[in-house]
């Protein structure tokens, strides 16, 4: 009887010393990563090797469940559900998050940043990205990393688009985010808001007769085969905010968050690198497969730059001239 309550008293005091830990590590911490492009495209390989780092360095700690093609969400409904904790990260364009951060509009402001890693000078900048970024917390988001998706085209079902008397006889689809809708307001286009899970559909059926992605999701998605005229308008440069939710980033193990850090600055490099060549070799295979690639002459980039200043000046109140004279500093 003794030797059974001493072995009982041994498991106790087993269970007091290690059982804390036991219990800690018995479910990993589950990551849920929601975005509507395809596995594919760009966005989706980049988060493929964010997943890839996690199941090397994290094992049995975390797990990540990549959730991709707006399996679980749409753009929109994915910052909510980033809010509410129904995700951990997520990844739209910028213009996507000015309807609860207005500010966000500098980062897609058209014809504006060239190189395109001015954009990260920009968001490095405590004049700029700095006090834009310090508002997200207030609604449950932290900023991460800009990841690159490129300069975004124009393209049609119905014939090459040249000049701007060619994009005033097309209507266009244009992301959610109403500087998107600006921008080719300002052109002269006819605008039609179309969901991106709804682009096929919407060239099949006439909805639409142009679209502007970038040369990456153009591929990945085949849109080239239902609109084949494409132009390098480079008209905006495309990024995607990857955001966290802030209560739940801030809940983490310290360990498990420093590496998920180390982790996502090697992905945020990752991506830059691989997406710059994605959209170069993407417009020479397409041309390859039949798509018909146009240029804009410079006489006509210069027609385009000029009926987009509005745009800029329209947005001076919204961003603010301080933030917005410190990016004209780093992209003059």
């Amino acid at each position: 009887m003794r030797i059974f309550v001493s072995t009982l008293g041994a498991v106790g005091i087993v269970l007091t010393m290690f059982g804390g830990n036991i219990e800690a590590q018995a479910e990993p911490i589950e990551i849920k990563i929601s975005h509507a492009t395809s596995l594919i495209s760009a966005k989706g390989q980049t988060w493929e090797f964010f997943k890839k780092l996690v199941d090397e360095r994290l094992a049995g700690k975390v797990t990540v469940r990549h959730h991709h093609s707006a399996q679980l969400y749409g753009q929109r409904e994915g910052i909510q559900a980033l809010q509410a904790g129904a995700v951990q990260f997520i990844s739209p364009g910028a213009p996507l998050l000015t309807g609860d951060f207005p500010k966000f509009a500098v980062f897609g402001l058209p014809m504006m940043y060239d190189p395109a890693d001015e954009i990260r000078q920009a968001a490095a900048s405590p004049e700029i990205g700095g006090k834009i970024f310090a508002e997200m917390p207030e609604k449950n988001m932290k900023f991460i990393a800009f990841w690159l998706n490129g300069y975004r085209v124009v393209g049609s079902r119905k014939g090459p688009i040249r000049t701007l008397e060619d994009l005033a006889k097309v209507k266009i689809r244009t992301p959610g985010g109403k500087i998107y809708r600006d921008t080719f307001k300002a052109l002269g286009a006819n605008v039609v808001a179309v969901s991106w899970k709804e682009i096929h559909s919407a060239l099949q059926l006439g909805t639409v007769d142009a679209i502007e992605p970038t040369p990456n999701n153009w591929e990945s998605e085949k849109l080239y085969e239902l609109a084949p005229y494409i132009t390098t308008t480079n008209h905006v440069l495309s990024v995607y905010v990857v955001a966290t939710n802030a209560e739940w980033w801030d809940s983490l193990p310290g360990d498990i968050r420093d590496e998920l850090e180390d982790i996502l600055a090697e992905t945020t490099e990752f991506n830059w690198e691989m997406t710059s060549k994605e959209n170069a070799a993407a417009l020479e295979r397409m041309q390859l497969d039949g798509a018909e690639i146009y240029n804009l002459t410079p006489e006509e980039r210069a027609r385009w730059f000029e009926r987009l200043k509005p745009v800029h000046a329209q947005y001076e109140d919204v961003i603010g001239k301080d933030i917005l004279d410190a990016v004209y500093e780093i992209t003059k």
